[in-house]
Formats: structure tokens, C-alpha cells, sequence
């Protein structure tokens, strides 16, 4: 008759201990990724609204009156120049995709300062409406308000934040917007995906080295000290009943296994 195949004790252990590792890594890697991925996104978004809040400082809300008031667009002056370039240096230094003052209108806004996406010569000329969304334009109107917090409108590539600037009288009177990278995020939580796949792949791979040895240790030299000693018994057709003897001294159920077989060949013995 044909003999069946069997796998050890000793290999589905270490199948065992295999698959446990890998579902473990696999949690702690989507905790951690998730949660860093969280982080960076807030952080980013904490950055740019910093600037925003800086720009609303900065900027007089006057010469904003002066450049776009009910329609009518002024003229560009020096000032105009210098926010102009000061907006430019932040977007480079800070690596935002745009920077841009705008005032809203109706369900779009009207540009007073504008950067242009970075590394394209794409900026919007004063007085230029843009249309928006309507999440775009729910989001404007939020922030259009003395006392408004920071305004996020997420997208799949860039997430932009508002902050209003305020006249003299705590009115807004614009907004400052920056939009910051979302492929960005992606590819830094990405990186540190990478990184803590290698750190819990090794740290896996020791304690499984460890665990291994524990087991193969505790369990597995043990059967097999009682596996020779009875194979070796069977052998001599049980002639030696008297000389039996297994080195097995643990308090555990591979002792109680000795123990058991011990006892069973001094019954036979006796017999």
C-alpha cells in the first residue's frame, strides 16, 4: 500500500509561525502607513495654512481695495510687485503648487495676486473671475468670515487652504490661498511604507529565529529523544523492557508523555 505523504510536526510549526508573521506585518505596516499618511497630510495642511495666516499679516487690505473694488480694476504698482514677488519666494522655499490672493464672487473669485502653478508660466492676470466649484464655493464662503478657522478643500492631487485677510475694521476683504501637493504626501508615506516594511520584516524574521529555536527546544528535540527510545524498544521486539529509558525531565505534557511510556514498560515489564 501506498504511504500517504505527512509533513512533520517541526515544518507546520514554521509554516505556522510564517503565516502568523505575515499577517501580523501586514497590520502593523496599514496601522502605521494609515496613520503617518494621516500625519504628513495634517502637517502640510497645519504649514500652509501658516502662510496663509502670514500673507494675511503682511498684506495691506487697502491696497487690495485699490487693485479690485466692485468690479473695477486698478492699476499694478510697485507694492503689487513686491507682494508679488514675496508670494513667489514662499511657493519656491516651501514647495507649494500655488499661492494665490483672490476675492470671492458669486459662485467664483476673483485674482488679485496669483503664482501660477509651480514650474509653469500659467499665473492669472489681475481681475481675472475663475470659476469654482460648488465645494469650491461653499469652502470660500466659510472662509470668508472675520472669524474663520482654517478652510481645506481636499482633492486627489492638491489640497487647497484658505485664510482671510482683514481690513482695519476686522472685515475680510480677501483671501489668501495655497495649494500644497497631495502626490507629495503620497510619495513621502510611501517611502515611509518601504521603510517600516524592511524594519518589521527583520524584526518578524528574528523573533521568529528565536521562537523557532524556543519550540524546536522545548518540544520538538524532546519527541524526538522519545521517538528513538521507542522506536529503538519496538526494534528489539521489546526484549528490553528492563533498560527502557527516555533523558526527557520536563514538567510539562512531553514529560507526562515519558513519563506515561516509562510507566508503561515497567507494567510489561513486571508482566
Amino acid at each position: 500500500m501506498k504511504r500517504k505523504f505527512r509533513m512533520r510536526l517541526q515544518p507546520k510549526l514554521l509554516i505556522a509561525l510564517i503565516m502568523m508573521g505575515i499577517i501580523l506585518a501586514s497590520a502593523i505596516i496599514y496601522f502605521f502607513t494609515t496613520l503617518f499618511g494621516a500625519l504628513m497630510e495634517e502637517f502640510y495642511s497645519q504649514s500652509s495654512y501658516a502662510q496663509t495666516s502670514i500673507a494675511a499679516d503682511v498684506i495691506d487690505a487697502q491696497s487690495i481695495k485699490n487693485y479690485y473694488n466692485n468690479g473695477v480694476v486698478g492699476e499694478k504698482d510697485d507694492y503689487y510687485k513686491e507682494i508679488n514677488d514675496y508670494l513667489l519666494s514662499v511657493q519656491d522655499n516651501m514647495g507649494l503648487i500655488y499661492y494665490r490672493i483672490v476675492i470671492p464672487d458669486g459662485d467664483g473669485m476673483v485674482v488679485i495676486w496669483d503664482t501660477g502653478i509651480s514650474k509653469e508660466d500659467n499665473a492669472n492676470e489681475l481681475g481675472k473671475r475663475l470659476s469654482c466649484t460648488e465645494e469650491e464655493a461653499s469652502a470660500l464662503k466659510k472662509a470668508f468670515k472675520p472669524d474663520a478657522e482654517r478652510t481645506v478643500v481636499g482633492g486627489d492631487e492638491i489640497d487647497t487652504v484658505y485664510s482671510p485677510i482683514l481690513d482695519s475694521a476686522g472685515q475680510p476683504v480677501a483671501l489668501a490661498a495655497v495649494g500644497f501637493s497631495m502626490e507629495r504626501v503620497y510619495i513621502i508615506t510611501a517611502k515611509f511604507m518601504l521603510v517600516t516594511l524592511v524594519v518589521t520584516a527583520i524584526i518578524i524574521i528574528f523573533i521568529s529565529i528565536l521562537y523557532h529555536l524556543f519550540v524546536k527546544m522545548i518540544l520538538i528535540r524532546p519527541l524526538k529523544k522519545l521517538h528513538h527510545a521507542v522506536s529503538g524498544l519496538v526494534s528489539d521486539n521489546m526484549e528490553k523492557l528492563d533498560e527502557f529509558n527516555v533523558d526527557i525531565k520536563s514538567r510539562d505534557e512531553v514529560g507526562d508523555l515519558a513519563d506515561a511510556f516509562r510507566h508503561m514498560s515497567e507494567s510489561l515489564t513486571i508482566t
